[in-house]
C-alpha cells in the first residue's frame, strides 16, 4: 500500500466502504475454482480472495504475490489461521 501503518486496516476499510462479501463472492463464482487447478492471485494483499476461494473449493492450489511485505505478513497470518495450503510470494516486477 505504500503505507505500512495502513495495512492493518486494510481489510476493515474494504469491509466498511464496499459490499464486501458480495464483491468477493462474485469474484469466485466468477473464478469458478475446479478440483486440481493452480490458481495465482496476482497482488493478493491480505488474503482475503485465497480464504474465498479455498472455502469454495478445498482441491486447488493457490499461490499469491504480492508486493508489499506486510501485505504477505497479513495474508501470511490469515492462510496459517485457517490452515489454507497456499504459496506466498513477494514480487516487485
Amino acid at each position: 500500500m505504500g503505507y505500512k501503518w495502513l495495512s492493518v486496516f486494510y481489510d476493515r476499510i474494504f469491509e466498511l466502504m464496499l459490499p464486501e462479501k458480495k464483491l468477493r463472492n462474485k469474484l469466485i463464482n466468477e473464478l469458478d475454482p475446479k478440483d486440481g487447478e493452480n490458481i495465482l492471485e496476482f497482488g493478493n494483499g491480505t488474503g482475503q480472495n485465497l480464504v474465498f476461494a479455498y472455502n469454495t473449493n478445498k482441491n486447488i492450489k493457490l499461490t499469491g504475490i504480492d508486493i508489499d511485505p506486510a501485505m504477505k505478513q497479513i495474508a501470511s497470518y490469515k492462510t496459517d489461521k485457517y490452515h489454507i495450503p497456499v504459496s506466498l510470494d513477494l514480487y516487485d516486477g
